[in-house]
């Protein structure tokens, strides 16, 4: 017996209880709720985020899991279950140069388990972050500039947490480096900091550094080589690459820390 209108979900189709207490033939999940939940309630869910990266993108399903799609050098799309063999291994260059060509390398959806529970995620360049919800950021993918806030530089296929953080509210990414706002009002980067992108001189760091000059930051923001930070002040102060204006007020200059905005 089952309670009438429950729903069992497995393999992206539903059962429905009906008013007897019996199982309904399976259907398959709706259009705009397709897959099984990975968490909680078995139902059919939907795409609740949809972020895309420089050559690849991401979804998000309201049960917290994410599926990606795209470009897949660097395990930039998450893909904890890619096994490759000695022959992979021999033909990955050759296949790597045909698919580049015809623009569609490694153009599978990919679905990870190891995802689900995010509230919100972001894709930079060639890696990709999220924050659960204990606040903890997780990050994927290349990390030859640290942009995975681990304190090596090793990439990484599945999710790994960013060491001391906690209680984070916002993270953003930008092309290689990464950013994020804690409850508090704490901004903290990693990753590339070639333009000075991390608000903290020029030197690049794999693990999560405090933006200095900022404790009370409201809203952040990160673009390819900048970021920028509303107080509850009302300031907006910007940091990083500075030579198309990114960082306002006519400025034309890189700033290594924040500046702020004069309108």
């Amino acid at each position: 017996m089952c309670a009438p209108r429950a729903e069992l979900c497995t393999n992206n189709a539903v059962s429905r209880c009906d008013e007897s207490g019996g199982w309904a033939p399976p259907a398959a999940c709706p259009e705009a709720r397709p897959l099984c939940s990975k968490t909680g309630e078995p139902r059919c869910v939907g795409v609740v985020d949809l972020i895309v990266g420089a050559t690849h993108a991401a979804a998000r399903f309201a049960d917290g899991s994410v599926r990606s799609w795209g470009t897949n050098d660097a395990a930039r799309l998450g893909d904890a279950h890619t096994e490759q063999t000695e022959e992979s291994e021999q033909t990955e260059q050759t296949e790597r140069t045909e698919q580049t060509e015809e623009g569609a390398e490694s153009a599978a959806t990919v679905d990870t388990e190891i995802t689900a529970g995010f509230a919100s995620f972001a894709l930079g360049s060639r890696h990709g972050c999220g924050v659960n919800d204990d606040g903890a950021v997780m990050c994927w993918g290349a990390n030859d500039f640290g942009q995975l806030g681990t304190g090596d530089l090793v990439s990484h296929e599945k999710p790994v947490a960013v060491s001391g953080l906690a209680d984070v509210a916002e993270r953003k990414v930008g092309a290689n480096h990464s950013c994020a706002r804690t409850g508090g009002g704490e901004l903290w980067c990693w990753g590339k900091n070639d333009r000075g992108q991390l608000g903290r001189g020029t030197l690049g760091v794999s693990s999560a550094a405090r933006v200095a000059g900022i404790a009370d930051a409201e809203q952040l923001g990160v673009g390819e080589a900048f970021a920028c930070a509303r107080t509850r002040a009302g300031l907006v102060l910007c940091w990083g690459a500075g030579d198309r204006g990114q960082l306002g007020g006519g400025r034309t200059s890189d700033a290594n820390s924040p500046v702020v905005i004069v309108w």
